[in-house]
């Protein structure tokens, strides 16, 4: 369910890999407390049966003796003799166990192997490493959902290296759209998406990942501690860095705070924490990161003004030397981005926005 939920930082973040080992991981565990629940549940019953057999056998024994003595009547050793029949059911439902057992032990084994295969996985000789030296571009970009009404039509866009660029529209324009052509998620209908002049489609997605820190309108957080949704980033981060980054997204001041510190689970969905704190956890992760491109998709939105200006503030001073492309509803934002692009009607138009202020 996390994975489906978290799919986009999952992807975007590279950590397929890594999220597989978790999920094989936990059905391993799953499947092993499995058969002891299952191997424990079917000899209880039987052993108990067991018992009780053997114990009204030696009292058989015994009473047999005591009629021949005549301490005992018939009549009692004809009330042993049908408990005796009683014994029937507890031997047969041990003769099913075994059968039980042989029959689930291969669906184990099947499962076992299943979770163990290594999946062959598609060459990738066509594909080159993408790199980002020079820019960013959408080349007469077109992209329609059901091929009957584009949600974006003709777009041209061209973001250089180092440049802050700041995208603003209306709920349903087609920002999610853009976003998902940039990080490589869909292909357009029309046109290209370049890095540094190739198509996507001639660079291996998992290197096209690589050059992007991604921080959505929605936190997206895994049921599990502070310091493992921040190091998602980069899962091989030292304290130092993971610190550094909660720095600055002004959010180790309010894990020094708490009793558990940077091992506070956050809950499932991060229902634990704050709204606001969770979206700093996810701005932290992707500064950990380090990409050179960082993309925010209304990243501020639950934060109050000072604690976003903050932000913003060290965003833009660890963004110095890396490109920024901002997608937003709240004007403020803009201030000290160098290009101002407005999506209406499928078409990206730029704005001047310096003149309008």
């Amino acid at each position: 369910y996390e994975s489906l939920y978290g799919y986009l930082i999952i992807k975007t973040y590279n950590l397929i890999g890594h999220f597989k080992e978790k999920y094989k991981a936990s059905n391993e565990l799953l499947v092993n407390n499995l058969l002891r629940s299952t191997l424990i549940s079917k000899l209880v019953g039987p052993i108990n049966d067991l018992a009780s057999f053997v114990g009204l056998g030696l009292i058989l024994y015994f009473s047999i003796s005591q009629v021949q003595s005549g301490s005992l009547t018939v009549g009692s050793l004809v009330a042993f003799l049908v408990a005796l029949m009683k014994f029937y059911q507890p031997a047969k439902a041990l003769f099913n166990l075994h059968n039980s057992v042989q029959t689930a032990f291969p669906g184990y084994l099947r499962l076992k192997g299943m979770l163990e295969s290594h999946q062959e996985t598609i060459s990738k000789d066509e594909t080159q490493p993408a790199t980002f030296e020079k820019s960013l571009e959408f080349n007469h970009v077109a992209f329609s959902y059901d091929n009957q009404k584009m949600i974006l039509d003709d777009v041209n866009l061209t973001v250089k290296k180092g440049e802050k660029v700041a995208i603003i529209g209306r709920t349903g324009a087609g920002k999610s759209t853009l976003i998902s052509l940039l990080l490589g998620l869909i292909q357009p209908g029309k046109g290209d998406v370049l890095m540094d002049g190739k198509p996507y489609r001639d660079l291996s997605r998992e290197s096209i990942f690589n050059l992007f820190s991604y921080i959505s309108q929605e936190p997206i957080l895994f049921n599990d501690s502070i310091r493992y949704n921040i190091q998602l980033g980069k899962l091989s981060s030292s304290a130092e860095e993971l610190i550094e980054a909660s720095k600055k997204a002004q959010l180790h001041g309010f894990i020094s705070n708490i009793q558990e510190g940077y091992d506070t689970h956050v809950g499932d969905r991060g229902d634990m924490i704050s709204g606001g704190e969770r979206q700093r956890i996810t701005i932290a992760r992707a500064l950990l990161r380090n990409a050179p491109i960082i993309i925010f998709d209304e990243a501020t939105s639950s934060l109050d003004y000072e604690t976003e200006s903050d932000i913003k503030e060290a965003v833009f001073k660890l963004s110095a030397d890396k490109t920024l492309i901002i997608i937003t509803h709240r004007l403020t934002t803009l201030k000290g981005v160098d290009k101002v692009f407005t999506i209406k009607d499928g078409k990206l138009v730029e704005s001047n926005w310096e003149e309008r202020q």
